[in-house]
């Protein structure tokens, strides 16, 4: 009697536990199995969209960050500033970006849009921050650009470097040559330029106009400081020269439209 219990209940024993802890054993194993890789590629996914690292590379959202959002009154200034100042720029963003390199201006603020002009939106944006939004100032609306100075700024630009030694000089340098002329002094705009708190609008004009015309200004080095260094600006005369020629030949070239008396 007592031999036939015990090997009954043996029996069961290694029965039931082999196949209750097998089963379970391989539910287990099999979790891990299907939802390791997932949690892995997710787990990658997401570092490559938004990597906290800021050295990395750039992932496929990280440009893209910012799209759709506000601007703040930072980011405006931070955009006049990187767009005016060559030396924080190149501080900012490296060597070797230019004014109006709108693709790595989106890049740095994260709001690249898809397509061919990735960097169409900061463009925009710098151009309402320059010029005002649709309808400011005008009826129904409607816009229109306004210059507020008599003489173009490629002109005061011109007659300032010609002054300096060399012909040669920094964006500062050349501001101050412009406002210590006092026959340009009712052409400047002293009022400060939309999106930033420090920087008048003739200034931002001026510094503008040195990338517009690479064939008149061009860059000439870089002059060292104890916080860095300062790009410099060189009039190319001889490109002057002939400017001037060529609009004087097309002046006397241009065909008589007026009546002719006698």
């Amino acid at each position: 009697m007592n031999g036939v219990p015990g090997s009954h209940q043996k029996q069961p024993a290694p029965d039931l536990a082999p196949v209750h802890t097998n089963t379970f054993a391989s539910s287990r194993c099999a979790e891990p199995a299907t939802h390791g890789p997932a949690n892995n590629a997710s787990t990658q996914h997401e570092a490559g969209a938004s990597p906290p690292e800021p050295g990395a590379a750039q992932p496929a959202g990280g440009p893209t960050r910012n799209l759709g959002q506000k601007w703040t009154e930072e980011e405006e200034g931070e955009l006049v500033r990187l767009v005016v100042d060559d030396d924080h720029r190149e501080r900012m963003l490296g060597e070797g970006i230019a004014h109006n390199d709108w693709p790595a201006l989106a890049v740095h603020f994260g709001r690249v849009r898809e397509g061919r002009c990735p960097g169409n939106g900061v463009r925009h944006k710098y151009w309402t921050l320059e010029h005002g939004d649709a309808g400011d100032g005008a009826e129904g609306g409607k816009t229109r650009r306004r210059h507020y100075t008599k003489t173009p700024y490629k002109l005061l630009i011109v007659t300032a470097l010609e002054r300096l030694p060399g012909q040669v000089g920094t964006v500062k340098e050349i501001l101050d040559t412009i406002a210590a002329t006092p026959a340009y002094k009712s052409d400047l705009d002293w009022s400060v330029h939309k999106g930033s708190k420090t920087y008048p609008k003739w200034h931002v004009n001026c510094s503008r106009q040195l990338g517009r015309h690479p064939k008149l200004f061009e860059r000439a080095g870089q002059r060292k400081r104890k916080r860095g260094a300062m790009p410099l600006w060189k009039l190319r005369q001889e490109k002057l020269v002939e400017q001037r020629k060529h609009k004087l030949s097309t002046k006397t070239a241009m065909p008589f439209l007026g009546k002719k008396h006698g």
